[in-house]
Order: C-alpha cells, then sequence, then structure tokens
C-alpha cells in the first residue's frame, strides 16, 4: 500500500484512508466506483519493456528502476547487477517479481497484484473495465460520470509492431513452464476474479 500512497501524494489526489470511516462510507455508497484490468501476464510484459528492458526509447525510465530496486536485484541476482553491467531477462523479471509478490518487501504497481490494490472482495465497483476494450469501456464510463457531454473523447494508443500483444509469445516461450505455473499462482486470484485465460 505504501508505494500507492506515494503517488497519490504525488499527485496531490485524496485516497479512502485520507477520510474518517463515516466519510469514507459515504463515498463507497454515492461515487461510481470504477477501476480497469488487464491480463497479468500482458502487465508483467509491459512492465518489464517499459521498466527493465534496456532500449533506445526508455533509457531514463529504465536506469530509473534499476536504481530504486538496486539492492533487492543484487541481493538476488549477485552484487554485480547494476545498470551499467547487465541487462536483466524477461525470466529474470518474472523471478523479481514473483519474490517481490510473495516476500514481505512491496510490490510496484505495475507487476503487484491487481486485487492487493483495489480490493475488488471489499468494494463494490459499479464498473470492471479491460484494457483490451479500453477505447469502449473508457466512453462507457466517462458517458456515465458526463451524461450531459454528447461526444467522450479519449486517446488511444497505437499499437504497433512492437506492442505487447503482438510480442507476447516471443518474451514467453523463453520462461519455463515451472516460473510460468509459479506466476499464474501468484496472480491466481486475478485470474478468477476476471475469467483470464
Amino acid at each position: 500500500m505504501y508505494i500507492y500512497l506515494l503517488i497519490f501524494r504525488r499527485y496531490d489526489i485524496n485516497i479512502l484512508a485520507d477520510y474518517n470511516r463515516s466519510e469514507i462510507e459515504k463515498r463507497l455508497k454515492t461515487y461510481y466506483k470504477f477501476t480497469f484490468v488487464r491480463h497479468p501476464l500482458e502487465r508483467l510484459l509491459s512492465a518489464y519493456r517499459s521498466k527493465f528492458e534496456k532500449r533506445t526509447d526508455n533509457y531514463e525510465e529504465v536506469q530509473k528502476f534499476y536504481k530504486t530496486y538496486e539492492t533487492q536485484l543484487q541481493s538476488q541476482f549477485g552484487k554485480n547487477f547494476t545498470y551499467g553491467n547487465v541487462s536483466m531477462t524477461f525470466a529474470q523479471f518474472l523471478n523479481f517479481t514473483h519474490s517481490q509478490n510473495t516476500g514481505k518487501s512491496h510490490a510496484n504497481e505495475h507487476w503487484n497484484v491487481a486485487n492487493n490494490m483495489c480490493y475488488f472482495c471489499n468494494i463494490d465497483y459499479d464498473f470492471v473495465g479491460f484494457f483490451d476494450n479500453f477505447r469502449d469501456d473508457i466512453a462507457y464510463v466517462l458517458q456515465r460520470i458526463y451524461p450531459q457531454e454528447k461526444h467522450h473523447w479519449f486517446p488511444t494508443i497505437p499499437k504497433g509492431p512492437d506492442s505487447t500483444k503482438r510480442l507476447f509469445s516471443k518474451y514467453f516461450s523463453e520462461v519455463s513452464p515451472k516460473m510460468l505455473q509459479d506466476i499464474k499462482l501468484v496472480f491466481e486470484k486475478d485470474f478468477t476474479l476476471f475469467d483470464f485465460v
């Protein structure tokens, strides 16, 4: 929960923990509550590609994540595991996220179990949208929130040849069946709640 508090604080967004019990209950009863989910394996691949895979278009972001997690990465993979020395493989990233999600450390929101962040069993969401259907789902949400507006526009991200969906098979072919099974067990609640296959 600590990481999410920092994110919301950075953007000066109130969270439920900022309110007393009666204010929380009021918001949960009267606010339109929605969230979006993505297939856990796609989320992991997307997180790896944007946060740890060294490419020319993401240098600063990758360097930042290596530095943020350097101590944990070195304890898991050895003291020479630094940004300048090593390129993390996707299999290593899955090992790292597996240990983060099953250990005592706080998993980053990019690779945490969705249920650990959004409390689906505790909050009665009015709508749960899916990343695969984002354009239609966000239009539905905006129509519910702003019914007086005639047109709801939301920018879309073009899916080029390097999109996560297109690269999924390539990256996961490098992952052992045991690691894949271990990761699916960590995300079992997400798979079950949202009928992900």
